[in-house]
């Protein structure tokens, strides 16, 4: 082949390339970044950039870089994923008797947003001696686990000593968490903290105990359309019932998600977003 065919066959691929790369996943005039977070639609900044409220993203540039926050539940974004359906959070850790820290409650209602709680990626977790430690939605115990006292040593397996896991139903909206002691007539007083958290992110510490220190831990949310790919915001059958969210050159896959079609890439909410 001439080589200045070859050139020519080069420079078109790098520029389709170059096009994609530079496509915005935001909705045209609208900002796609908030500090070092990418903020893909139907997630928006500012009017009419998100398609429902409860996607809203408030960008405070109070901090250095700016963080991003779902306004209808208040939480730090720190990423979202529209290829898993899904938001990493900062999610407060529920704390008693701990040095330099407030004892605090852990209430966490998800009701007004879109959102719920993974339970594929998240456990709830507990720590301390002595520590029993109960999820509860509308005054009913939904789960929870209990950490024994091992004094002299530390069980970074979180298996039950000082440490325990549970996990959690599927599309909870709504926790409220209480910490105990096992033994109500001998109770061992010391530190006891609890918290949901992304389960990939906690294994991956090299000390786990570290989270006592922590006022935030990341927990993942669960950001799928309602109705196979239908609404964003909640599922009215009367509304949205036969108009699919994917857009050009895009589908909607067997977990609700919309998807660029094979070859393509970009973002399957926009019109001409798969490229």
């Amino acid at each position: 082949m001439d080589t200045r065919w070859v050139l020519r066959i080069m420079l078109v691929l790098w520029l389709i390339k170059a096009t994609i790369q530079a496509a915005s996943l935001a909705k045209p005039g609208c900002q796609e970044k908030c500090g070092d977070i990418t903020i893909p639609f139907p997630f928006g900044i500012g009017a009419n950039c998100s398609g429902d409220e409860g996607y809203a993203i408030s960008c405070d540039t109070k901090f250095s870089p700016a963080k991003a926050f779902i306004s209808s539940i208040n939480l730090e974004v720190l990423e979202i994923s529209l290829a898993n359906g899904s938001l990493r959070v900062n999610n407060p850790v529920l704390t008693s008797n701990c040095p330099d820290k407030i004892s605090s409650i852990l209430d966490l209602d998800l009701s007004a947003s879109p959102f719920s709680f993974s339970d594929t990626d998240n456990r709830f977790t507990a720590m301390g001696c002595d520590n029993l430690a109960l999820i509860n939605r509308q005054a009913t115990t939904i789960g929870g686990c209990m950490s024994f006292c091992n004094i002299t040593s530390r069980d970074n397996t979180c298996y039950g000593i000082n440490c325990c896991q549970t996990r959690i139903p599927p599309f909870l909206k709504f926790i409220n968490a209480s910490l105990g002691s096992i033994d109500r007539s001998n109770d061992q007083i010391g530190c006891k903290y609890a918290f949901m958290v992304d389960q990939d992110w906690f294994t991956n510490l090299t000390d786990p105990y570290v989270v006592q220190r922590m006022d935030n831990v990341p927990v993942v949310l669960n950001s799928r359309p309602y109705g196979v790919c239908r609404s964003f915001g909640a599922f009215n059958s009367a509304t949205n019932s036969s108009e699919s969210l994917c857009r050009t050159q895009a589908f909607c896959t067997n977990q609700s998600l919309c998807s660029c079609n094979p070859g393509y890439d970009g973002n399957p909410y926009l019109p001409d977003g798969c490229q």
